[in-house]
């Protein structure tokens, strides 16, 4: 007999990375025949469904969005959310509970925390200074809860057993995977998309990430800069992502490659659209200075869209060989990738077999599956 009880408090909108692994492996553990009951927990309250969260159910409440800038009431329910949750749970001692974003409660259920990356131990200088005093607390505490950890790389694996002197056979990797609706689509399907981005078929090159420092944008800007305008022209940067923390700076360089002509920056884009943008690309760019993973390149990869990225952290266990990579700092590495992929036919095609290939090796299917051979050891 298994019962689990999963958080489903990164179900909000819009929904982050660490939101679509939470849902996908939700729709795969539902109907898990492992499985004899799968509750979720959502503030404070354990629900036997849980929905999609839609756009209208995230836009901002003044009075919320008031209250959480109160400090004071922000650090309090930090301090007792820990210890309401565990009350809440009492009585559900013959469940397992899972935190898919790393977060645990003060409980006596058998528990199970997924940690996408230790990046605030790692590299502090790409968060601001109070994240990484909360998240660093929050992330010992939840070693100390923990059961059993999973990790979505081995890259992390092996961090969070050096930083926490975890026990090796209780942390395991369950590698992430992307939606089926990232695939190949044909020129057709993206007419409407592409018309309305004032974009061209095959002609960009795509960028999808968040906008800050860690993302390594000022290296992709300078190496993007450093191309022969004929390609610049033919072949614009595309950067899809919301502004994050730190950016203003490389906001101004944003524009002005907008202004030249050779920039396009579309902001935050709807879910579903994102498998045609990603599709219809020349080629995918991740120079990023550190990842848990790196989900958009498996994205990337299945829409069968060559990829260039960095060689750091978790990124070469996602790739393997069915990418170009190169250190992140390393500007003229970065420029003559680019125009392989921009001027070789030759190697798009190979390199969009390879990547369809690579993608095919994850799945949610073999997530969810691993997920449960973990909770099994709880038994």
């Amino acid at each position: 007999m298994m019962n689990v009880i999963i958080s489903a408090e990164s179900l909000k909108y819009p929904l982050t990375g660490i939101g679509r692994y939470v849902w996908e492996l939700l729709l795969q553990l539902k109907t898990a025949p492992e499985l004899d009951d799968l509750l979720y927990f959502k503030q404070l309250r354990l629900l036997p469904e849980c929905d999609l969260p839609q756009e209208c159910a995230g836009k901002p409440k003044p009075l919320i969005e008031w209250l959480k800038k109160q400090s004071w009431l922000t650090t309090s329910v930090l301090k007792a959310k820990p210890w309401l949750e565990g009350k809440r749970l009492r009585g559900y001692e013959d469940y397992i509970f899972h935190g898919p974003n790393f977060y645990l409660p003060q409980t006596q259920l058998r528990t199970v925390a997924t940690f996408h990356d230790v990046s605030v131990f790692d590299c502090p200088q790409y968060h601001p200074q109070e994240r990484v005093r909360f998240m660093q607390k929050a992330l010992v505490a939840s070693v100390a809860r923990s059961h059993r950890i999973i990790t979505i790389s081995e890259y992390t694996r092996q961090q969070v057993m050096r930083l926490f002197n975890y026990p090796a056979e209780r942390v395991h990797t369950v590698p992430l995977a992307c939606n089926a609706a990232f695939k190949p689509y044909p020129a057709s399907d993206s007419a409407a998309l592409m018309h309305r981005l004032g974009l061209k078929f095959k002609e960009y090159a795509l960028y999808v990430g968040t906008i800050e420092p860690r993302k390594n944008i000022n290296v992709l800007l300078d190496a993007y800069s450093l191309l022969p305008q004929r390609l610049r022209k033919q072949y614009p940067l595309v950067l899809c992502g919301y502004q994050g923390w730190n950016s203003a700076d490389l906001h101004l360089r944003i524009q002005q490659g907008m202004t030249e002509g050779w920039l396009h920056y579309l902001g935050y884009l709807p879910k579903d659209e994102l498998p045609i943008l990603y599709s219809a690309a020349r080629v995918f760019l991740f120079p990023t200075h550190y990842e848990g993973f790196g989900l958009p390149l498996i994205e990337a990869m299945a829409a069968g869209v060559p990829v260039i990225c960095s060689n750091t952290t978790s990124l070469p266990e996602v790739v393997g060989a069915a990418a170009l990579t190169a250190a992140p700092e390393d500007t003229d590495a970065f420029v003559a990738h680019l125009q392989r992929a921009l001027e070789d036919e030759a190697w798009i095609i190979d390199a969009q077999q390879a990547g369809i290939a690579r993608a095919q090796l994850f799945s949610w299917q073999r997530c969810a599956a691993e997920t449960i051979d973990v909770y099994r050891q709880l038994q």
